[in-house]
């Protein structure tokens, strides 16, 4: 028997997909930018995923 997903539980799933969304996206440019030589703007890229990615741990931290 499957079990069930309470709604608070869904709605941090919904987040968490949301955000590795938003990181793959990121992620995805890096790349073209870096096949393409656009090291400016990678440079841009990377420091805004690091931020995203700051932001995700400190917010893990306040699970604790």
């Amino acid at each position: 028997m499957a079990t069930k997903i309470s709604s608070i539980d869904r709605e941090r799933l919904k987040h968490i997909n949301y955000l590795m969304d938003e990181f793959y996206d990121k992620l995805s440019t890096i790349y073209e930018h870096l096949v393409d030589r656009e090291i400016e703007e990678c440079n841009c890229e990377i420091l805004r995923l690091i931020k995203d990615l700051q932001a995700l741990l400190y917010s893990m931290k306040d699970e604790l």
